[in-house]
């Protein structure tokens, strides 16, 4: 067996799920769930109303500030490189990163959390508020229970005093007397006094390491939910957070799969949750939904949450939907508050965008509560994470219309997937988009339209991603049944008879089936594995299987080849089964893009210059090409840099520094490794 074959491909799927198995068509995606009505309970009064409302106008928004309190008897159970790496990385780091992200107009008082009703079997309770305009206060009936906030019983100190109503004989307290003065032969009855609360807050997190059953059911790596708000502004002040035991891994590798997901959990409690979006208000703290007589929105059985208005989600329909045959009514939920639809707009470039696309698959928890994966690809907030997942201005621009923060816009990220793509790719489907590149003779980035392999296939071409950050291949392949009608994307696809291509489709199902570039592992049979993003330095081949002479760092980038490599020694000449694309250092110096190749630097003079190479390595002679980005798509991106002006001339190779060319000496018998047989 040569060695070329000795690493399969793999292909990267969601953060929030582990995968042991290079079968990878079936993803799965982030398991968030709701917190049913049960589960919150009645808003907590922080502060008066005309305290803080007045704050409000008044007040410079600031940092916010997440407590994080640790249930240690299920965090003591982990060894304790796991405590550390949860207690001293990924918490704090996840934390600071929203701390910077998001500002609040922050409350003066501690936060103290109401106590849990005694409930029924169901999980129901029942609470007598007094004074239908103050909600704050409530008397719970017969008892309070223990207050849990997701897995984690609260500590007594952050709690209120529990007031419920006892009668001495069988009177139903609720359905004679609710919202009316108790009678004399209702006691009203007070617990222990409110505990001291969480003081210089603006959220509390309790966080717990359970193998509960939803880690099992789908190899979940973390989830979370809010649990409490509070009553002037309905912002979400407390939550919870389970990372599952068996996906908690210390491995270098795995560090930055754990913080993004619990990243994007923290997210969902802190407003980011279809169990949020209808508390949502505007700029001057008026809610968008409709309100009850006790502040809160209506009940939805439907969606089995708070019912929104359409100032928040909108239902539409795209009439005339290409899919394979003909069109379809593609219904679709658009997020339209004011600055999404600003972001989004500006992110397509496109005016007529109604606002921002919400999931329409993955069941409760997936859909509508992250973006469509189709048009938003490796946003953070989507479904599924397959590749660099970032936090973009559209997620910012959500968060900000909740009426509750104030989003710090330098850091979000950049998504690069559909920039500037216009109406044409965000409003119609991408077998649209793919058959208008095909007519035209142009890519059909940023989807694909090759498959990943075929069974005559010798070798499998990656390319380069949208951000250049990492090796990629497109995720088309076949299923073993037909996709349902509405995803299936194309008339046509080479290699393929016309009678099966029913069955292929991109791998992503959130994505509706459609095809893209995307990240993946290189996994041997041994079960070792890396990834192909070039900053990884994890990432680095053994110099035995490093064909390409590659280089993965801190300051490496991405960069295409149009051929095979190849390796000779003075007896044998073999070409690798992979090629496309590598990872190489660069440098942007005297104004120009150079690339480093084992330490050596060649110029790229202008864009798609074909660099020829000879590189030699320890064991052989190592031959192929880079072919050169814009020196202005990569080096102008750095502060007070500005590239040189292609040159005139297009004979390239005459122009210094712009190959490396070493020869093989054959004379002293260098015959290359014993084993290099295979590739005679």
């Amino acid at each position: 067996m040569g060695t070329s074959s000795l690493f399969d491909l793999l292909f990267v799927i969601c953060p929030f799920l582990l995968v042991s198995q290079a079968k990878s068509i079936p993803h799965s995606q982030c398991s968030y769930q709701p917190p049913s009505r049960n589960q919150v309970l009645p808003p907590v009064l922080l502060e008066p109303h005309h305290v803080l409302r007045k704050r409000s106008i008044t007040d410079k928004w600031k940092p916010l500030r997440i407590s994080i309190f640790y249930d240690n008897s299920s965090l003591s159970a982990l060894p304790a490189s796991r405590q550390r790496l949860i207690k001293d990385v990924i918490l704090p780091k996840a934390v600071k990163w929203w701390s910077q992200v998001l500002s609040v107009i922050q409350s003066q008082e501690p936060i103290r959390l109401h106590r849990k009703c005694q409930s029924t079997a169901g999980g129901e309770y029942k609470v007598h508020y007094p004074d239908p305009k103050n909600t704050n206060i409530f008397y719970c009936d017969q008892g309070c229970d223990a207050t849990s906030c997701g897995e984690i019983v609260v500590p007594e100190e952050h709690l209120l005093q529990c007031m419920f109503l006892k009668s001495d004989d069988d009177t139903d307290l609720f359905s004679d007397f609710f919202g009316s003065p108790a009678p004399a032969k209702v006691k009203q009855v007070s617990g222990p006094p409110d505990g001291p609360g969480v003081k210089d807050t603006d959220f509390v997190l309790y966080v717990s390491t359970l193998e509960t059953e939803r880690c099992n059911a789908s190899k979940t790596v973390a989830y979370a939910a809010h649990c409490q708000q509070e009553m002037t502004f309905d912002r979400p002040i407390a939550g919870h957070a389970n990372l599952c035991p068996h996906a908690i891994s210390d491995n270098p590798a795995d560090i930055a799969t754990i913080l993004s997901t619990v990243k994007h959990e923290i997210l969902h409690a802190l407003g980011f949750s279809i169990a949020l979006f209808a508390f949502f208000r505007d700029s001057n703290g008026n809610p968008l939904s409709p309100r009850d007589k006790y502040g809160r929105p209506d009940w939805d059985p439907d969606h089995n949450t708070y019912r929104w208005s359409e100032k928040t989600i909108r239902q539409i329909e795209r009439p005339n939907w290409e899919v394979r045959g003909g069109t379809v009514n593609r219904p679709m939920s658009m997020f339209v508050t004011p600055r999404v639809v600003e972001e989004t707009r500006r992110h397509f470039a496109c005016n007529d965008l109604e606002g921002a696309e919400l999931e329409n698959q993955g069941g409760e928890g997936t859909a509508t509560t992250h973006w469509e994966k189709r048009v938003f690809a490796n946003e953070a907030m989507t479904g599924v994470h397959t590749q660099n997942p970032v936090y973009s201005n559209m997620t910012l621009a959500l968060m900000e219309d909740s009426g509750w923060y104030k989003p710090n816009y330098t850091l979000a990220g950049v998504v690069q997937f559909g920039a500037g793509l216009g109406c044409e790719f965000a409003m119609k489907s991408c077998k649209s988009w793919i058959d208008r590149g095909r007519k035209k003779g142009i890519q059909v980035e940023p989807y694909c339209d090759h498959l990943k392999s075929t069974p005559t296939a010798k070798m499998t071409k990656t390319e380069c991603s949208a951000e250049k950050d990492s090796l990629s291949i497109c995720n088309l392949a076949g299923f073993l049944t037909s996709l349902q009608p509405n995803y299936q994307n194309f008339d046509t696809i080479p290699g393929v008879p016309d009678n099966q291509v029913a069955r292929y489709g991109g791998t992503v199902e959130l994505a509706d089936f459609c095809p893209f570039m995307q990240e993946f592992t290189w996994k041997s049979p041994s079960g070792l594995a890396r990834g192909s993003r070039c900053t990884n330095e994890e990432n680095q081949p053994d110099s035995v299987m490093n064909f390409a002479m590659e280089k993965y760092s801190s300051r490496s980038m991405c960069f295409n080849q149009d051929k095979p490599w190849s390796e000779k020694s003075c007896q044998y000449t073999r070409t690798w089964q992979h090629w496309g694309s590598g990872c190489y250092e660069y440098v942007c110096a005297n104004g120009q893009l150079q690339i480093l190749v084992q330490n050596r630097s060649v110029v790229c003079y202008a864009e798609g210059q074909s660099l020829s190479l000879q590189v030699k390595g320890p064991e052989w002679l190592h031959t192929g090409t880079i072919v050169c980005p814009s020196c202005v798509s990569v080096c102008e991106t750095k502060p007070g840099f500005k590239c040189l002006p292609p040159p005139v001339s297009p004979t390239m190779s005459i122009l210094p520094g712009n190959t490396i060319w070493d020869d093989l000496d054959c004379s002293g018998g260098d015959f290359g490794p014993a084993w290099a047989d295979a590739g005679k």
